[in-house]
């Protein structure tokens, strides 16, 4: 193993805490950051929770696609219509 310096510690806390969904102002504060682009470059995106958001997505779009796909019930032919309609038949 190679030697280990602070400045990967702060690399590897901000992708953990990236992991765990830490909103980053409270990520940022401990750190000393200032701004969110100082610490988007100490974070860095794990391939697995991008195929988990990617799924997730899918997952969420696919069912609303079925969901609003389905077909209205249709109403039984003596229902619905108006008076003057069956009347007249």
């Amino acid at each position: 193993m190679r030697n280990a310096r602070l400045h990967d510690a702060r690399h590897t806390a901000a992708t953990v805490c990236q992991s765990w969904r830490v909103p980053l102002p409270a990520v940022m504060e401990p750190m000393g950051w200032s701004n969110a682009a100082v610490a988007k470059r100490y974070m860095h995106v794990d391939t697995e929770l991008v195929t988990s958001v990617a799924e997730q997505v899918g997952a969420r779009t696919t069912k609303t696609r079925r969901t609003t796909a389905r077909k209205a019930p249709s109403c039984p032919p003596d229902q619905g219509a108006s008076e003057t309609e069956t009347e007249t038949g």
